[in-house]
């Protein structure tokens, strides 16, 4: 069993509760339950964020949730945790939650047995995730299971590694979740854009490589856009990383293939060999269509971390309109838009009177979007037949044997269809013509 308070902060945690997660009291003790799930085992927020009441609770209501609970040693148990409002003390105004942590059964009475929130069903696919591939990625598709393979290897070594996807897919981001992951984490990770000033490039990548010492050295080195690295200063870095005794990690990015760099010559070989040891393709938002409303859920609950204001979800018609844009901007425009939903949300839940006006413009200008003009198939085909027979005929001037051979079709389908186009003049058809068109 454990207690928390109507700020969620915990107030009792007991051996029962100590025994199943791995934790101890005096860890949990004190600490807010957040609705956010980390995932990492090592990291307290994903228990806290587990054993965070349902916001009925507080209106009186019992409710039973099923969870995942993550132990310290990164095993999972599929838990339901019962909740019960228990109200206030005479001596302690605090508004007090009771939860009972179990291993599955059937609810008690009284109590609403609840299908998998978003809150919940985020926290098994991340554990689920975190097991798999040791990241706590949502990896539903194939595309992101590829992703999370490669993430798990590349935070495994320090080779170099190059990371494309279209703009606003979360490649700086997966870049650092690999460099702090690595023996180099505690050390700056320094990302250079490549599409500055020939002169700034200059003297920021000599910034990089002014010291030997790897106690002075970035942790990583992550070059943003790189197809747009000058070639003078690919070829400065390449012999850096040639000749010098201690470099930092290398992760570069770009919005295009890096292999196009090599077909118009606007990178070095040698630099692309130096720079792709690994390269990870990342997915547009439109084609992580089964795992959207997860990484929306997790995008919102990042906004929730030490905050009092708690968002645990997304009303049905919300996740619908989500649903529905087509997101050009990618994972980058949906955070935007969440953490805009979520400022303006006053209730539990984001509706949809909550999202952005600005995205609701884009999503009426999408709806609005005339779709494209096409002719009935049979109206073209048929207008395509007459067009083709009329200039036939013209070129034939008339001749229906030589259309028929031209066209090659019997002259008795011939007539049929110039007839069926009032194409065919009965008074210039040959008693010869007439008399094939009975005879078939």
């Amino acid at each position: 069993m454990f207690v928390v308070d109507e700020r969620r902060v915990v107030l009792m945690f007991n051996a029962g509760c100590e025994e199943l997660t791995g934790w101890s009291a005096a860890d949990v003790i004190g600490k807010p339950c957040d609705y956010q799930i980390d995932g990492r085992p090592e990291a307290l927020t994903t228990l806290t964020g587990i054993l965070a009441p349902p916001p009925e609770v507080y209106e009186g209501q019992s409710f039973r949730t099923p969870v995942v609970i993550t132990t310290l040693d990164g095993s999972t148990h599929e838990c339901v945790i019962d909740f019960h409002a228990l109200g206030t003390l005479e001596d302690d105004k605090r508004f007090r939650v009771l939860g009972i942590l179990s291993k599955g059964g059937s609810a008690p009475a009284g109590v609403v047995a609840a299908t998998e929130s978003a809150h919940a069903e985020l926290a098994r696919r991340v554990a689920e995730s975190q097991q798999r591939f040791g990241v706590p990625l949502i990896a539903l598709t194939p595309a992101m299971q590829r992703v999370a393979a490669q993430l798990k290897l590349a935070q495994s070594n320090e080779i170099a590694v190059h990371i494309q996807g279209d703009a606003g897919t979360g490649k700086e981001y997966l870049a650092r979740r690999i460099h702090y992951a690595g023996a180099n984490g505690k050390r700056p990770f320094v990302p250079i854009d490549c599409r500055q000033s020939h002169a700034e490039l200059t003297r920021l990548v000599e910034r990089v490589f002014e010291f030997d010492d790897p106690a002075f050295q970035p942790g990583t080195l992550c070059l943003k856009h790189v197809e747009a690295l000058p070639r003078d200063l690919q070829v400065t870095i390449r012999q850096e990383y040639r000749t010098a005794r201690s470099t930092p990690r290398l992760c570069s990015t770009s919005c295009k293939s890096i292999d196009a760099g090599l077909a118009d010559e606007t990178l070095d070989a040698e630099f692309h060999s130096l720079i792709t040891p690994l390269i990870i393709q990342l997915p547009t938002l439109f084609q992580r269509e089964p795992e959207f409303l997860l990484l929306a859920q997790q995008l919102l609950e990042q906004f929730n971390h030490r905050q009092e204001k708690q968002v645990i979800g997304l009303t049905a018609e919300a996740g619908d309109m989500l649903l529905e844009y087509w997101w050009p901007g990618n994972v980058r425009e949906l955070e935007e838009v969440i953490y805009s939903a979520w400022q303006r949300c006053s209730k539990s839940r984001i509706s949809v009177d909550d999202l952005p006006p600005s995205f609701l413009s884009r999503h009426l200008a999408d709806d609005a979007s005339p779709a494209p003009a096409f002719p009935q198939l049979a109206d073209y085909l048929a207008e395509a037949e007459r067009t083709l027979l009329t200039q036939a005929l013209e070129a034939a001037q008339g001749n229906k044997t030589v259309v028929a051979g031209w066209l090659g079709v019997p002259r008795a389908k011939l007539y049929r269809r110039l007839e069926a186009h009032q194409l065919l003049d009965s008074e210039s058809v040959s008693t010869e013509d007439n008399d094939e068109v009975q005879d078939s």
